[in-house]
């Protein structure tokens, strides 16, 4: 054979390894072999890393070789580019057909080459460098029929498992079936089974998971006369091999006078740390042949070392770790804090040992320092004690006492020392914190406050419950007063005057001022942080648009014009623009002459002729007209971009607002014989105690919890009644199943139930979504309701009641742990928000059968529809309907036979294990809202004739004041639930100002008709936004999970 020719190969990028590639299913793709003299020796694997380049020199000409991610026949495996000058080739599976191609391209010529010598696969210096930082090197080994490749090696202590563990994966090719198909097995060993994945032309076809190597492969079916440990490779001699120079060595008491088995665990655990000159070794054997089992470490380390040498707490470490590997027990019956001092045991069953040190130490035998026959803390205690026996009981006697130390000491130390009650130690604590630690009560003056009265409360907390006024934070409260806090949306003064126009009979001035002081209502200038959409789409959109105006306008002046433009429009379309659109009480908009301010226009069903342009809302396209004016034109894409935003935001605002004031119509529609329903799941609660340590606050498991809020109305009542169904699970999969779970147990626990229910949630994919859709579609039948609506809200802003009670709950949770008690169990969860007014709790468990699991097919366009309906009666009956908005469009209309497609199966009913609901400890009812704006309690005896003659209502010569306004208060709340045509601005002001001008002609408003539905955008679909990079993932599940996060490790109820 001829000699091999030599080609001067340069390295010039290293390029990178891809965890997802070289260690994934198809990494044996990714490395390459150098040197294999025979079929049977085993061969040293290199990476062939993604973005690695070579070059090499022919005829004067350089070519350089590129290795990509994938090629035309797979995006698994690597591809390869070969470059000369401005040639390029395409990209092939192999350097080879690479390099050869552009070279016969440039030379005309019909040479071939070896890609392998061409990128230096005999340079055994190019292969060292390919080997930097590798983790860990993939090998093989041959089983007899086939190659085995190993690229993950993990340890354990399971000899079935030939002390494998999580993290070893090998994969062999193998072909199966009739037709023998050409298949990929990948195998892996995971904490709690073993997975085989069988792969055909790169893709997945079968998993098989069980619990053992051999218990899988009897599930495969192939291979049977193999063990299935044999074909993970486990068993194998050489991979044994690498498998026991990972484990770290161990020797039992009997085997200690073995003297390398003891020097291999000195060298492992100890030698790095300690002074060598020391007789380890005659430790172990002088305690091993004494009669006694238990030594004190600390002292007999001692004896060891030279005088006066003191042993480090690293050190002390690897003596424990040491000890623990030569099959000894740490039986200290006590904690760190208390004495330094460690018991240790050499026995093979410690209880024995554990238990007599324990008895010893409580009953006091047993001293944690020695030598020492007076303790200290004991006689603080006692005399501590005698004190509060002496003093009297009240705030200036054992409460003044116990507050010298209640703050420095838990409730469970203070409850066993001083033997008193948990509410003491809470008034001690109380007491400190306002006069000082056993200082003496400070004298406070008495103020008399005037309170308001409760028709005022009323109408000034329903001010500000309107969604117009304020946005609801879902988990902050105020530490004072216990309630939601709320963002304002406008100042004060501005606030105070639509109050005043609202309620012209209620509070004054100054008292409003006082009822927003605190930390309850916050103005906040920025709104982004409270909904992802206007900070993305509205907030950060501005910021880039002035600073691209600071940047590229030098023009001072101009530079300010535009800023102050700009500036403008976020506020006006954060604040303003919603003002001017208009919305009837029920719910229903109707055509505006204003094209801007036309809602039915905005959602494409106006066909009436629009006259008006307004002045403000064209302010946006004359801005960015002008920008675009005075910017050069390679800008200009970049500010149609940043327009586009902005149109997006401003459609989301119209939708917002529009389906905002659907939640008010859905309680006028309220009667008798219905219910609405408000879902949504809270944050995750987390266990959690008063004094928690960092490793204990890290890698918490949760409980998932899950609110309904049943609003119903008695019938000639004009309240209405919330009942708050809180339902916590340890499943912590918050799906449609688990949604759907929910709400069977509310209805089935329900004493009178409705004939007709709607629903109001937020568009997350637990209730919007196509499975959940179709078993609402069953309700009729499974319960005998008919599921008249279900209205999602506007991503973002779907801050509802549910919010501030969830809001509550965190409250309660807080109180709860500060007053002693602890979230380390569900029923915990129970405990600590069963008191919240109208709230019931219970422990729920969806059903999780393999019929559940079946996914159900995507409606198509779901994400575009937020009104659903499920009709029972005409011809309709057994139809799903959905349209874009509520009450505005035509319906799109799914027969029961595409419900039966899109539901792939039977549709099962949920049959969730339920606990018992607790009761609720006192009644939630708020008043129907109506929109006079008139309070009759405050009406003067001659104003409440005048309303009533006005009304032309007979009040029978009824002269008593408190008849009179029952009568007018009925009569206004049933002219709400009436007049469908009452017209309700969104500000609260009925006669809003805002300028507008003649539309000369389509031009000027650049938008079609229904630019503000979901349907016609461009952001904001579901799946478009940036997911977080695997490798990313990875590095937080190791930081804050410690890579745990098997869903099926739940915390226990």
């Amino acid at each position: 054979m001829g000699k091999r020719k030599e080609y001067q190969v340069n390295l010039v990028s290293l390029g990178r390894i891809d965890e997802n590639f070289h260690y994934g299913p198809f990494s044996r793709d990714w490395w390459e072999t150098r040197s294999i003299k025979n079929a049977t020796e085993t061969p040293n694997f290199y990476p062939i890393r993604i973005n690695m380049k070579t070059l090499v020199i022919l005829q004067n000409v350089q070519f350089f070789i590129i290795v990509i991610q994938g090629h035309t026949g797979s995006l698994q495996q690597p591809g390869y580019i070969c470059e000369a000058g401005d040639l390029k080739s395409a990209v092939f599976n192999n350097p080879s057909a690479a390099i050869t191609t552009l070279y016969q391209q440039v030379f005309k010529s019909n040479t071939r080459f070896s890609g392998s010598l061409i990128m230096g696969h005999d340079k055994m210096e190019i292969g060292e460098q390919l080997l930097k930082n590798i983790n860990f090197r993939p090998f093989c080994c041959f089983l007899g029929k086939f190659w085995l490749f190993v690229y993950g090696i993990g340890i354990s202590s399971d000899e079935q498992l030939y002390y494998a563990g999580p993290g070893f994966k090998s994969s062999f090719y193998y072909s199966i079936g009739a037709n023998k198909d050409r298949t990929l097995f990948v195998q892996e060993i995971n904490k709690k089974n073993s997975i085989i994945k069988m792969y055909q032309n790169f893709e997945l076809r079968y998993t098989y998971i069980g619990n053992s190597p051999n218990d899988v492969w009897q599930k495969v079916g192939v291979l049977r006369e193999h063990r299935g440990v044999d074909l993970f490779g486990i068993s194998h001699p050489q991979i044994q091999t690498f498998i026991q120079t990972q484990l770290i060595p161990r020797c039992p008491p009997e085997e200690w006078h073995i003297i390398d088995k003891m020097q291999a665990l000195w060298n492992y655990h100890l030698r790095r740390f300690t002074l060598s000159s020391i007789n380890w070794n005659e430790f172990f054997i002088e305690w091993y042949n004494e009669t006694k089992t238990v030594v004190e470490i600390t002292t007999t380390l001692k004896k060891l070392y030279p005088l006066n040498y003191i042993i480090k707490e690293r050190e002390m470490r690897a003596w424990r770790a040491m000890l623990s590997h030569a099959g000894c027990t740490n039986i200290t019956p006590y904690t760190k804090d208390i004495s330094p001092y460690e018991f240790w045991t050499r026995s093979g069953d410690p209880s024995c040992d554990r238990e007599i040190l324990h008895f010893l130490y409580t009953s006091g035998f047993l001293h944690p320092f020695p030598g020492q026959y007076r303790n200290d803390g004991d006689i603080f205690w006692k005399c501590f004690s005698q004190a509060l026996e002496s003093n009297k009981k009240g705030y200036d006697g054992k409460r003044r006492i116990l507050s010298i130390i209640a703050e420095k000491f838990s409730y469970n130390i203070l409850m066993e020392k001083l033997k008193v009650a948990q509410g003491t130690i809470f008034e001690a604590k109380k007491y400190a914190r306002i006069n000082g630690p056993g200082c003496v009560v400070l004298e406070k003056p008495v103020r008399k406050v005037k309170r308001i009265t409760s028709e005022q409360k009323q109408q000034f907390d329903s001010f500000f419950q309107d969604k117009a006024h304020v946005i609801m934070s879902s988990y902050k409260t105020d530490a004072k007063t216990g309630q939601p806090v709320v963002y304002l949306k406008n100042t004060k003064n501005i606030l105070w005057e639509k109050f005043k126009e609202s309620f012209p009979n209620g509070i004054k001035r100054t008292t409003f001022y006082t009822q927003l002081m605190g930390h309850q209502y916050i103005y906040r200038e920025d709104l982004g942080g409270l909904c992802s959409t206007c900070s993305m789409y509205g907030y950060e959109t501005f910021e880039d648009i002035i600073n691209l105006i600071k940047e590229k306008i030098n023009n001072t002046n101009l530079q300010n014009i535009f800023s102050e433009h700009c500036y403008f429009l976020k506020r006006y379309l954060k604040k303003e623009y919603e003002e001017h659109l208009v919305v009837t009480d029920h719910g229903i908009t109707t055509h505006d002459p204003c094209i801007n301010h036309c809602l039915l226009y905005a959602f494409g069903e106006c066909n009436e002729h629009h006259t008006h342009v307004c002045n403000e809302c064209q302010k946006i396209f004359k801005f960015f007209q002008d920008l675009k004016d005075n910017l050069d034109l390679s800008y200009h894409e970049k500010i149609q971009e940043y327009q586009n935003r902005i149109l997006y935001y401003l459609a989301h605002q119209a939708r917002k607002t529009y389906l905002n004031a659907q939640f008010n119509a859905a309680l006028l529609d309220l009667n008798e014989d219905g219910a609405l329903l408000v879902v949504d799941y809270k944050m995750k609660i987390l266990p959690k105690t008063s004094r928690e340590t960092k490793q204990e606050f890290f890698g918490k498991k949760g409980w998932a919890l899950h609110t309904v809020l049943l609003y119903t109305k008695s019938k000639e009542s004009f309240e209405i009644n919330i009942q708050a169904i809180d339902h916590w699970s340890t499943d912590a999969r918050q799906d449609a199943w688990f949604s759907a779970c929910s709400l069977h147990s509310v209805i089935e626990n329900l004493d009178v139930k409705p004939k007709w229910i709607s629903i109001i949630s937020d568009n997350g994919p637990h209730y919007h979504n196509s499975e959940l859709m179709i078993i609402m579609s069953k309700w009729h039948e499974w319960y005998g309701i008919q599921v008249k609506k279900w209205i999602f809200l506007e991503a973002g802003e779907a801050k509802t009641t549910v919010d501030s009670h969830h809001a509550q709950i965190s409250l309660s949770i807080k109180r709860f742990v500060r007053i002693g008690g602890e979230i380390q169990e569900g029923n915990d969860i129970t405990a600590a928000i069963k008191n919240i007014a109208g709230t019931s709790v219970a422990h729920i468990e969806p059903n999780r059968t393999k019929e559940s699991k079946g996914k159900s097919m995507t409606i198509p366009g779901i994400s575009n529809w937020f009104e659903w309906t499920w009709p029972i009666e005409g011809e309709d009956a057994g139809y799903i309907k959905a349209r874009a908005m509520p009450n505005v469009g035509n319906w799109t209309s799914f027969s029961p036979a595409q419900i039966q497609k899109f539901a792939k199966g039977e549709i099962n009913q949920p049959l969730p294990q339920v606990s018992e609901s607790t009761e609720p400890k006192s009644p939630w009812k708020i008043p129907i809202p109506h929109a006079s704006g008139l309070c009759p309690k405050r009406l003067p005896l001659q104003e409440l004739t005048n309303e009533l003659q006005n009304r032309k209502i007979d009040y029978k010569n009824q002269n008593k004041r408190q008849k009179l306004v029952e009568i007018l208060d009925k009569k206004l709340t049933n002219e709400t639930l009436e007049n469908k045509g009452l017209c309700m601005r969104n500000c609260s002001i009925s006669h809003k100002e805002y300028t507008t001008r003649p539309l000369l002609n389509m031009t000027e408003f650049p938008l079609s008709s229904g630019w503000a539905t979901k349907e016609a955008q461009k952001y904001g679909k579901k799946g478009s936004k940036k997911h977080i990079k695997k490798r990313i993932l990875a590095i937080l599940k190791k930081c804050f999970l410690a890579e745990n996060v098997d869903k099926s490790y739940r915390m226990t109820a």
